[in-house]
């Protein structure tokens, strides 16, 4: 259980690292490459926070080695098939809502809130993840999950120098 809660911390501690730890630096990065028209801008954020995601999940698996952060995009894409299904449920075109196409020819939230609910954070979470993939392709990992040793037993006779692992159920395991 304690396993299980900790890595529910992470996961979302790993997320918000690749959303709104982006969405912060990003947005000060954006004021210093001010852009012309709305299409431009749009596109400029839009790059700008995935190579941030990108960056900040390279260096979060470098500092961290923890495997959950290449697994950070499934939520995001899980995220982006709500917002599909509710968009097209409420009939909306899927194409202008979720490519930012939809912002860029009317400029109201209506049109294009899919872009900066989900597609944009979508995208966040699966550049996070393969910076992080990229990271463990240059660093190896150990196993995500501790595996104990077997304690080892000697053999009674001193003649043999030979040393086997004990039987299973004659290991004194405690109660957690």
């Amino acid at each position: 259980m304690k396993a299980f809660l900790l890595g529910a911390v992470m996961l979302c501690l790993h997320v918000l690292t690749a959303v709104v730890g982006t969405v912060l630096i990003g947005g000060e990065l954006y004021r210093t490459f001010r852009s012309g028209s709305f299409a431009q801008g749009l596109w400029l954020e839009t790059f700008l926070c995935v190579a941030l995601a990108f960056l900040f999940g390279y260096l979060v698996f470098q500092l961290r080695r923890t495997v959950l952060a290449k697994w950070i995009w499934v939520p995001g894409v899980v995220w982006f098939a709500y917002y599909l299904i509710a968009v097209y449920r409420e009939g909306w075109a899927l194409w202008p809502q979720f490519s930012g196409a939809g912002c860029i020819e009317h400029r109201q939230y209506g049109y294009c809130y899919a872009w900066f609910e989900a597609t944009t954070p979508t995208l966040r979470l699966i550049f996070y993840s393969l910076g992080a993939y990229v990271c463990s392709l240059r660093i190896p990992t150990a196993s995500p999950v501790p595996v104990p040793l077997e304690p080892a037993v000697e053999l009674s006779d001193r003649s043999s120098q030979a040393v086997v692992p004990a039987p299973a159920d004659s290991l004194d395991r405690g109660t957690n």
